[in-house]
């Protein structure tokens, strides 16, 4: 395991990645994005 920290951190950057755009695509549909909120 601690031979391959950047594969592994390369790993965990991907899941986070994709559990971001997940949570964001959910929260669109839940709601408006601040975007829309937003005046400007």
């Amino acid at each position: 395991m601690a031979d391959k920290p950047k594969n592994e951190k390369a790993r965990i950057q991907k899941q986070l990645q994709s559990l971001s755009n997940s949570f964001i695509t959910l929260s669109g549909t839940l709601s408006p994005t601040p975007k829309d909120l937003s005046p400007l």
